[in-house]
């Protein structure tokens, strides 16, 4: 029985050049993903003009985190690898604006699940109120 191993070329080291182009195939990547199913709030492939500047200035921290970030993106590009990819982008500069990927149906449901938890509330609080002026008043007959 054979093992199949993923063939996947893993970032090593910190290098600037190297993190850079991993960013923009991932970006590309990322891109793709912008179809009828998830909508991005910006153009996703369009860095920053200081974006050179904002990869030479990142501290080792926040170069291993990108390196361990792009290499989990090789593995299975997921909506929020992706938005993870994305916050560290815009926290160290590579892009200038907030840029998020999300699925219309999710924010759909997410409002109306605000407007239902706002309608509970109503109700629990119009319920308190009957049983208030109710008391016991039907024990009592």
């Amino acid at each position: 029985m054979e093992t199949t191993a993923k063939n996947t070329q893993k970032i090593e080291g910190h290098k600037v050049t190297d993190l850079k182009s991993a960013t923009e195939k991932a970006l590309k990547l990322i891109s793709q993903m912008d179809s009828h199913k998830y909508k991005a709030s910006g153009d996703v492939t369009k860095p920053s003009p200081k974006a050179d500047k904002a990869f030479a200035d990142m501290g080792i921290c926040d170069r291993r985190r990108l390196r361990r970030i792009l290499n989990e993106l090789e593995g299975h590009l997921t909506l929020a690898k992706a938005n993870k990819l994305l916050r560290l982008l815009e926290r160290t500069g590579v892009h200038e604006t907030k840029i998020r990927i999300d699925e219309p149906k999710h924010t759909a449901i997410q409002l109306k699940r605000c407007k239902m938890v706002a309608a509970k509330k109503a109700y629990e609080a119009a319920l308190a109120e009957y049983k208030a002026e109710k008391g016991d008043y039907y024990k009592n007959k």
